[in-house]
């Protein structure tokens, strides 16, 4: 949740706020077809829009020459260690991951076009 406390403003910033709300969109529909078949019915979910953000603004940090962004790696890595703790899905955190790195390419893919 401190993630995307930090990091909202940032990236709808860099994106605009109708990217912002597909990204979020999209997030949400792509995790929610890996934790339906990698998660167990029994694990509590807990926001992981946060590690989707945080992935996406790190890969803008490193286009962008920014030694920071070495620090947020950092951040995706114990985000990451943290779903093995109990009762939180590593499924439900590395997915929002991934698909912040997938949607930070994506809309370079488009920008180029």
């Amino acid at each position: 949740m401190n993630y995307i406390y930090i990091f909202w403003n940032k990236v709808e910033t860099i994106i605009g706020k109708q990217a912002f709300l597909q990204f979020f969109i999209l997030t949400v529909l792509f995790d929610g077809i890996f934790i339906l078949f990698f998660s167990s019915g029994i694990t509590k979910w807990i926001s992981g829009f946060g590690m989707a953000l945080l992935s996406y603004y790190t890969l803008k940090l490193y286009e962008i020459k920014d030694p920071d962004y070495k620090w947020w790696i950092t951040g995706i890595v114990i985000g990451s260690i943290i779903g093995f703790s109990t009762n939180i899905s590593v499924v439900w955190h590395f997915f929002w991951a991934v698909f912040g790195w997938i949607y930070y390419f994506i809309l370079k893919q488009i920008k180029r076009s």
